[in-house]
């Protein structure tokens, strides 16, 4: 005699990883992660780390157009691409220190970054704002900006990148600043001991 009561579990399961994990969203996503590894695998190559940048930097808006799209969206996704962007920004800074002669603005901007990215973590259950959306954009954009700028050896362009990124700082502050008022949120709400 077989035991029928598991095999409604193993469909639930089976349903549970196409559904939420093996997405196409999901799948571009870990494309994102790919890239990054690659450029902090190989830092030295310019023209290389430029392309990488860029498939990346457009996989990133990529992913959730198609999740939303195609109503692929997920939990598990959304988290997914919240710690691949980490790994990707991270890949990007390393890549533009790497590429770049070390300046008191370079350094500065690496360092603020670093340091959003660290004070983020506090708030690594919070849902990402729009505001923080397109901080990323313009950070990322502007990251492939200064690397294409430094594969073609055309300062101006590495200049222009600088600016942008430059412009999403004082996004940054109200990243955090939505962060902390989720955080806030989520501790009245919860239930005492």
């Amino acid at each position: 005699m077989s035991d029928t009561t598991k095999r409604p579990l193993v469909h639930r399961e089976a349903s549970y990883w196409r559904r939420e994990v093996l997405t196409l969203p999901n799948l571009i996503t870990l494309f994102r992660a790919g890239c990054a590894c690659w450029m902090l695998a190989e830092p030295y190559a310019p023209l290389q780390v430029a392309i990488l940048a860029f498939l990346g930097w457009t996989s990133d808006g990529l992913d959730g157009w198609v999740a939303k799209t195609f109503g692929m969206t997920s939990r598990f996704g959304a988290r997914l691409d919240q710690y691949v962007d980490w790994l990707f920004g991270i890949a990007m800074l390393y890549a533009i220190y790497v590429a770049e002669p070390p300046t008191w603005y370079s350094i500065g901007i690496i360092c603020l970054i670093s340091l959003y990215l660290l004070v983020r973590m506090r708030y690594y259950d919070a849902d990402t704002p729009e505001v923080a959306k397109l901080k990323t954009f313009l950070q990322f954009l502007g990251g492939v900006v200064i690397l294409i700028g430094d594969a073609a050896g055309i300062g101006f362009i590495t200049g222009i990148g600088y600016v942008i990124i430059i412009l999403s700082l004082p996004l940054l502050v109200l990243c955090l600043r939505e962060y902390h008022l989720q955080s806030k949120q989520s501790e009245t709400t919860r239930p005492g001991p």
